[in-house]
């Protein structure tokens, strides 16, 4: 894939995004348009994680995950809801 490109290899999830009123979503840095080089970064919630908040908990363990829809930059539109692999985090 030459355009399109995240800036961290796997998942960051960040307190600020991470458990919301609206679900438990990862987020990355990714280009925000598919040609390398006249693009700019941006931060975004690539999947949503089949979790509850669950107070005084930070550790979870192969959590069912979803790919948000619609995934920016276009490239990644395939994997737009489709599910991903179980994911364990800390938080």
């Amino acid at each position: 894939m030459t355009s399109g490109r995240l800036s961290r290899p796997c998942c960051r999830p960040r307190t600020a995004t991470g458990v919301t009123p609206e679900g438990t979503f990862p987020s990355a840095e990714t280009s925000d348009g598919n040609m390398v080089g006249t693009d700019a970064m941006t931060r975004i919630r690539f999947a949503q994680l089949d979790t509850p908040a669950k107070a005084g908990t930070s550790d979870f363990t192969d959590v069912p995950a979803r790919f948000a829809a619609p995934l920016q930059p276009s490239v990644l539109l395939p994997y737009s809801g489709q599910q991903a692999a179980p994911v364990s985090f800390r938080y």
